[in-house]
Parts: structure tokens; sequence; C-alpha cells
């Protein structure tokens, strides 16, 4: 979420716009963007293909910004010459900047500062802030005696500046043969810093394979998503963690529809006052709260501004969904059938049985960092992944006790597509 004293805006630049290496066009384009942020030059991004000599794949580098996302580079070659990680692109850009999605922006040291100069729209101007926050990094981190209260003041300052800073774990490396680095860890509930010898053997661990610590190390990136979910590829452990301990992002959004997508719970306001509340999932599918809130005719026939294409409708978008599990089922009786006749029928079961195990397990990581005495929270966390609201498998609970609970689910749709076909 972006800071009160922050700006970032993107708008679309008037006219063609033509980047030169000297006197060597690099790129020309009628679709390009400028975007405005606090603290940094105006930045042209345009279309992949209105650059003229972009690689056909981004290279390994990667950079993370907390407002746009994760950075992937582009080598650029001009004239015969390649210039290493001379571009850039947000291919997944975080919401705030969603308005330059893949596009791709060109360094500054080729194309000429100028070429990037452009004024930002009214009302747009960059802020700058963060005074008292900037006061005791400038003034007191400096006497800071060691890394523990270097920590501790760094995320006092974040949190005191209005940062909702929750739990923080830096990771100072080193050259010691035997000792990786000293690990500093600071929560908020306890507001102290426990500092921590770490091994190399600690490098090897799944508390570390599986955490945001070894992807920033590694290079991948930065990572900023809901506690709720998001990429795949920021799913670890600490966040159902996190959650678990209580910890949240209040969101007043006006557009219910973008509300609902990543909120647990739902609070809907009318004239200052709150008319319905629950679980985010169960409003979103309620006929009265679509009809008042979410426009269900105007979603059907909206339009993607950035893509130009219609948006499925709900109703499609469940059509589509039911499909492609009977589609996953006919797979996998289409996966028996052959293995049958080439194994028989008790190695396919065997091989059927086993791959889907494995499946199982690869998924039960969504509730890993857990507490599993916590029958509940598992629970809650198992029958936020089903499809469709829960729909789809129909989970009824019949009986939640202090170390186990029951769940009948009254329908299967890979069961229901082998029953239509007949099988």
């Amino acid at each position: 979420m972006i800071q009160p004293d922050y700006s970032l805006v993107a708008v679309p630049v008037e006219g063609r716009v033509v980047l030169r290496h000297g006197d060597v066009v690099v790129a020309a384009s009628e679709r390009a963007r400028v975007m405005h942020e606090t603290g940094l030059r105006p930045t042209i991004y345009l279309p992949r293909e209105d650059v003229i000599g972009l690689a056909g794949t981004p290279g390994s580098r990667r950079s993370f910004c907390p407002f746009k996302g994760t950075a992937s580079y582009w080598d650029l070659t001009i004239s015969g010459r390649t210039y290493p990680d001379a571009a850039w692109s947000y291919d997944n850009a975080l919401p705030d900047a969603a308005a330059i999605r893949g596009m791709v922006a060109i360094s500054a040291d080729l194309v000429g500062r100028d070429a990037n100069v452009v004024l930002p729209p009214p009302g747009a101007a960059a802020r700058d802030g963060g005074g008292a926050f900037l006061n005791w990094l400038l003034h007191e981190a400096p006497h800071c005696r060691d890394g523990e209260t270097l920590m501790g003041g760094f995320c006092r300052a974040l949190a005191a500046y209005g940062v909702p800073l929750q739990r923080a774990n830096v990771m100072l490396w080193s050259l010691h043969p035997q000792i990786a680095g000293v690990s500093y860890l600071w929560t908020r509930a306890s507001d102290d810093v426990k500092p921590r010898i770490a091994p190399y053997d600690d490098l090897v661990l799944d508390t570390y394979m599986n955490s945001p610590i070894r992807h920033v190390t590694d290079g991948l990136g930065g990572v900023r998503q809901p506690l709720t979910g998001g990429e795949p590829e920021f799913d670890f452990p600490i966040m159902a963690e996190l959650k678990a301990r209580g910890a949240t992002i209040l969101m007043v959004e006006q557009s219910a529809n973008r509300a609902l997508e990543v909120a647990d719970r739902a609070y809907v306001l009318r004239s200052g006052h709150v008319v319905v509340r629950g679980r985010a999932a169960a409003l979103a599918g309620d006929p009265a709260i679509r009809r008042a809130y979410l426009g269900e005719r105007a979603i059907a026939h909206r339009v993607n501004t950035e893509e130009g294409r219609p948006v499925m409708s709900e109703a499609k978008l469940r059509e589509e969904l039911y499909g492609s599990f009977r589609n996953r089922g006919m797979i996998y009786y289409n996966m028996y059938k052959t293995l049958s006749a080439e194994l028989g029928k008790e190695k396919a079961a065997d091989l059927m049985q086993d791959a889907i195990y494995n499946r199982g397990v690869e998924q039960s990581k969504v509730l890993a960092g857990l507490d599993n005495k916590n029958v509940k929270a598992l629970m809650e966390k198992f029958l936020s992944i089903i499809p469709d609201g829960g729909k789809m498998f129909g989970p009824e609970i019949l009986n939640v006790e202090d170390d186990a609970v029951d769940i009948k689910f009254h329908r299967c749709p890979l069961k229901e597509c082998w029953l239509e076909a007949g099988i």
C-alpha cells in the first residue's frame, strides 16, 4: 500500500515518443507511459514490441521495489553491441503500478537523461516526507553501539512513522568458515530483538529453504503480497504463521469487488453505518450484495481498459472452472486406462494412488506454519482453499473438537464427471 507521503503515478504520453542512443533509434511508440515516483526522475515505459534490439527473454538479474514489484532485466543490442541488463520490466507489477505491467523501460544512461524528463500531471507532483524517520536515520542510527540496538531502533522508528510492521528479520552474512551470519529478529508484540548466530548447516533446513530470506538472498527479488496469499512463488509458511497470530491488513476500499477478492472478512458500510458483515467469500456470493454493490450487469460487460478485451462474467468464470475439473477427471480416467493397458490394473491403480498422494503432500504446504494443535485454524485454512467458495465440494462441518474435526463432503466434481460419462 502506497504511504500517504509517497507518490506513484503512471500516465499516457501524448503523441509519439522516440528514444535514441546517439543517432540510433532505440524505441519508438505512440503508446508510451511515463512513471512519476517520489524521489526519482520520470521514467518512460513502452510496449515491448516497440523497443528495437530487445532480447527475446529476460536475464537472471532481478530487483525489487516495494511499490512496483519485482523487475526483470533485459539485454539490449544497439548497432551490433549488446548492453547487458539495459532495460527492465515489471511483468507481475503490484496493483499500485498496474499501468506499466509488462512494459519496458530503458536505462537513461543509454538513451540520455533528457529523453526521460516529462513533466508530472497536475496534482501528481512528487512529495517528500518521512521527516521523523529520516531524523532517526541521520542522527540516532549512527550512534547505535551494535546490530541489536540498530535493528530495534530501526523497527521502532518505522512503527512510530506509521508503517504497520509486525515482524522483521535481518540477516547479516559473514565470511567466517563455520558461521553463515547473524540474524536479528524483531516482533511488534515483544518489542525486542533476538540475535542468533546461524551456522552453515541452517542453510539446508526447510525453515531457511522455504523462507523469504532465501528468496531475497538468492537474488530472486523482494516479496509483497497479502497474508491471504497471491503468487505461488511467495507462498511461504511464515505467511500462514503470521496470519494465525492475528496479523492482518485493514483495507478501506470503495471498490467492493476488489476488496472482497482479497479480504478474509468484510464490513459493508452505507452512510457511515455497517449494514452487513461476514466472511468475504460469502458476501461476494450473496445475490443481494452483488446487485447492490458489485453490479453483476456491469461486471459481465465491463472491459479491461489496459488489454482492451471483455472480462468474463462470474457465471462464465464458474462455468469454465467446473468445465476444467470435468476435463481433469477425464484426463485421470484416460491416464488410468493407458497405464492399465501397459502395466495392468493393479499397477496402474498403485501408480495413480501414489501420484495423487504426492500431490496432496505438495498442497498440504499451505498449512505449514500453522499450530498443529489449533484445529480450528487448520480447518478454516483448509476450507478456504476449496474452489468456488466451498461450493464445488459442498463441505459440511459435523463436529469440531480440541484435537479433531469431522467434515462431510456432499460433492466430488471428478466423480460427477465419471458418472456423467457412464464410467
